[in-house]
């Protein structure tokens, strides 16, 4: 069960506040021939959204394709024939959203957007946290970049924590080992 179909399903009476902005939607392939996309568009209405479902097709990354050298061109080229030109010319307060995994990355690599999930509209919906202008995504931009710095900071420190404590086995074991040898010159000594 898709995100859309839980809450259409599971909170049919929820009143989501209202975030009145145009969102283009790229649905994923599967999703567009499967799932369909019935259960995203009422969500969207009741959040106020005036949605676009792009009649893209494939955005071209079809999970790992895109990423294969020798399919990289056809990947490049699905995506230019309707979804990035979109994505490109989308004016800078509308909603950009993508579900599928493959779809979002296709269009951060070649775009200067970040897309947005459903769970990142709903969010920014519930928590009031759509900037009134500029890109919408900026504030979760933020926080992935916030999260990326901690992140190594963290695993910095861990290493440093690792080295450091190497360092000190490896300098109680040279010490133990030099007073070992001082103690046997010591007793040597002793017994002349």
């Amino acid at each position: 069960m898709l995100l859309s179909e839980f809450i259409q399903k599971k909170a049919s009476e929820f009143k989501f506040p209202q975030l009145k902005r145009k969102a283009m939607v790229q649905a994923h392939c599967h999703h567009k021939s499967v799932l369909k996309t019935d259960a995203e568009e009422q969500v969207f209405k009741r959040l106020g959204i005036e949605a676009n479902l792009l009649d893209s097709g494939c955005c071209g990354m079809a999970g790992p394709f895109g990423f294969e050298a020798a399919k990289y061109e056809v990947s490049q080229a699905c995506g230019e024939r309707v979804l990035l030109p979109a994505v490109r010319s989308a004016p800078a307060d509308e909603l950009v959203v993508a579900d599928g995994f493959s779809c979002r990355e296709q269009i951060r690599q070649n775009t200067d957007r970040y897309p947005l999930h459903l769970a990142d509209v709903l969010k920014m919906a519930i928590k009031h946290e759509l900037p009134k202008s500029g890109k919408p995504e900026a504030r979760v931009v933020k926080q992935l970049k916030s999260e990326a710095a901690m992140g190594k900071l963290k695993a910095s420190a861990a290493f440093t924590a690792v080295l450091g404590t190497a360092a000190f086995g490896l300098w109680a074991l040279f010490d133990r080992n030099n007073r070992r040898s001082k103690r046997g010159r010591i007793i040597e000594m002793g017994s002349r």
